[in-house]
């Protein structure tokens, strides 16, 4: 006996110096401390309790006993009312604090490992009280709770305003055993054992989880050396190792016995099952084998689905954005973050509250809560954008809404400030160079002006009416040109302008300038409503070809004193060509006379600038009748108007 037992001691002893020379190696970059002061809750069972003999145990004593032993560093727990040991982490009389929840307020002077238990804290009311559903029922209750605790913060934030405190969370139990309390908030574990143990588990009633919330162990903030060694530490106990400690103080299901009796009797029947079963042996082969069958198709949908959980996994990981779900009334409910979003806040701090208690934006407020209404109310998917506070910043954010269920909406929220900002730009530097371009146009339309006005002065001295109706063309042409510019600085769109107004104000402006006395021509204008604009590169010589067929039926229509009429039209047609029409009832043309052949300068021009624009041209006329002159114009060369 004695040579086992001496090789199981040298055993022993080799793993212990293998579990140190690994914690040493681990722990070789920072200074190891002498002694570690951990603080924690000793009445919060089964994670930290005292026994009958006032002895610290529980999951939290057996995890730091183990750590102690894989690191060598001596630890000396200790087990307070929480209100004292948070007081003693903040004075520096502790090392690290366990068992705390991350808030906003802790993480001003706390720095947290990652989480290592998840807590569900429930409010509990007594079994008289009714109609508690939601978080906003509440309101208006006396509501017991521990000192300290991290609850203490989410009830103020939902207008619980009489928050009786205690010392301990068995303090709580037992008032509430006395009848002096009848709704406390107490963290779920120690809840179910302080209540069963009391045995008042009968008379309280819990429908309302107030959040969840998660186990740190934390440093002061300026020491994360020593929270690196601390989390160094454990991650050398095996997660079989935790799982045992669990299994220590959670316990396992317990199994009932099976009566001997039933045994026997389960036998009997067993073996007439069997009896029966020769005689049904064929159907019981089909049966095994549409088991089989569905067993197979069973197995592929488990194989599927795992596939599609791990896809979505694989999904939100990689989304650089947060997704949170709200309830249906606006408070946040629940979260998922990726290993690359950067959250504004630790993504707890949101749980229970609204956007409005968060942000303190009732703009944001607004937007969030319209827009879960509409999805709730099965209007689709919803997309609100809105600046969101960053510190001394602010932030571009989009939201997506879609509806989970009858009261439950996913949201997406994107970072969107880079294209926000670029928009803005591209906005502003486009309204500056459209005031740039409309300058330009106003520019030369005074240009233009200048030189017709030099033209008038001009012809002022010339010798003869052949020179002055000269200088009347030249200046004609010239204001057509200057009417493309001066609707272009007026018009919204500075790529194209109306054609009827075009057409209108050069044709009332030609009129103007050749009519020989007031009445004696006169000059109609038809066209369509709602015509289609022109693109600059037409406008101009479209100009162009009306100043010369209304400046011809001036000059050449209606000589000696006659009377008549010019009509300007432009029309649509159904086969999508444009139909400008200049029509007079002046003398007409001579028989065989085609000017477009053999007429002058102006017939040239217009000739030129009608093939310039892929146009079609047809002189039409008889003497004494009148002369028309009509222009077609394919569609696909004009624009279709702005908004």
């Amino acid at each position: 006996m004695a040579r086992p037992r001496f090789f199981s001691i040298v055993l022993l002893v080799s793993i212990s110096l293998a579990h140190a020379t690994m914690a040493q190696g681990i722990l070789a970059d920072d200074p190891v401390p002498v002694r570690l002061i951990v603080v924690s809750d000793d009445n919060y069972p089964p994670y930290i309790f005292r026994n009958r003999d006032g002895k610290l145990q529980g999951i939290v004593v057996d995890q730091w006993t183990l750590w102690s032993k894989r690191t060598g560093i001596p630890v000396d727990l200790q087990g307070m009312e929480w209100s004292k040991a948070l007081r003693a982490m903040r004075e520096g009389r502790a090392d690290v604090l366990d068992t705390a929840f991350r808030t906003a307020e802790r993480e001003t002077w706390l720095a947290f490992s990652r989480p290592w238990a998840q807590i569900k804290v429930p409010v509990f009311f007594h079994k008289s009280i009714s109609g508690i559903a939601t978080q906003q029922d509440l309101v208006g209750f006396p509501v017991a709770a521990k000192d300290g605790d991290a609850c203490v913060g989410v009830l103020q934030s939902l207008g619980v305003e009489n928050i009786r405190l205690y010392p301990s969370y068995e303090a709580i139990v037992v008032a509430a055993a006395a009848g002096i309390e009848s709704l406390f908030c107490i963290d779920e574990p120690p809840a179910l054992y302080l209540m069963f143990k009391d045995g008042i588990a009968q008379d309280f009633r819990s429908a309302l989880n107030l959040y969840t919330g998660y186990f740190h162990r934390a440093t002061a903030l300026n020491n994360t050396a020593l929270l690196k060694l601390v989390e160094q530490g454990f991650a050398l106990i095996s997660a079989d190792e935790n799982a045992t400690i669990d299994t220590r103080w959670f316990g396992l299901t317990l199994r009932r016995g099976v009566d001997q009796g039933l045994l026997i009797f389960l036998a009997i029947i067993a073996c007439i099952a069997l009896f029966a079963a020769a005689n049904l042996a064929f159907m019981a082969i089909v049966l095994r084998k549409r088991v089989d069958s569905r067993t197979r198709e069973l197995a592929q949908k488990i194989a599927q689905l795992q596939a599609s959980e791990a896809r979505l996994s694989a999904i939100v990981n990689v989304i650089p954005d947060l997704l949170f779900i709200f309830d249906a009334n606006v408070r946040f409910s629940d979260f998922f973050v990726s290993t690359t979003a950067r959250p504004l806040m630790p993504p707890e701090y949101f749980i229970g509250k609204t956007s409005f208690e968060v942000f303190g934006d009732n703009a944001v407020h607004e937007a969030t809560r319209s827009a879960i209404h509409d999805a709730l109310a099965g209007k689709g998917m919803q997309i609100r954008e809105f600046w969101l506070p960053a510190g001394q910043d602010r932030i571009w954010s989009e939201n997506r809404f879609i509806r989970l269920g009858d009261d439950r909406v996913l949201c997406l929220a994107m970072n969107r400030t880079e294209q926000k900002l670029a928009e803005e730009m591209i906005r502003a530097s486009l309204a500056e160079k459209e005031a740039l371009l409309k300058e330009i146009h106003h520019r030369v339309k005074n240009n233009l002006q200048i030189i017709s006005s030099l033209l008038s002065w001009q012809a002022e001295k010339a010798r003869d009416q052949v020179e002055r109706d000269l200088f009347a063309e030249s200046q004609g042409r010239i204001r057509s040109m200057s009417q493309v510019h001066e609707l272009l600085y007026r018009s919204e769109n500075l790529g194209a302008i109306s054609v009827r107004e075009y057409v209108h104000d050069l044709a009332v402006d030609l009129a103007a300038s050749w009519s020989p006395s007031p009445g004696r021509v006169r000059l109609l204008i038809d066209s369509d409503e709602g015509q289609r604009d022109v693109e600059l590169d037409q406008a101009v010589p479209l100009g162009l070809i009306l100043n010369e067929l209304i400046s011809n039926a001036y000059k050449y229509a209606f000589p000696n004193g006659r009377t008549g009429s010019i009509t300007v039209s432009i029309h649509t047609n159904e086969d999508d060509w444009t139909e400008l029409r200049v029509n007079d009832d002046g003398v007409g043309l001579a028989d065989g006379v085609d000017p477009i052949r053999t007429g002058g300068m102006g017939y040239s021009i217009v000739t030129a600038l009608t093939e310039q624009i892929h146009a079609e041209i047809s002189v039409s006329s008889k003497q004494g009748v009148g002369v028309c002159v009509t222009l077609r114009i394919p569609l696909r060369r004009m624009v279709a108007d702005q908004p």
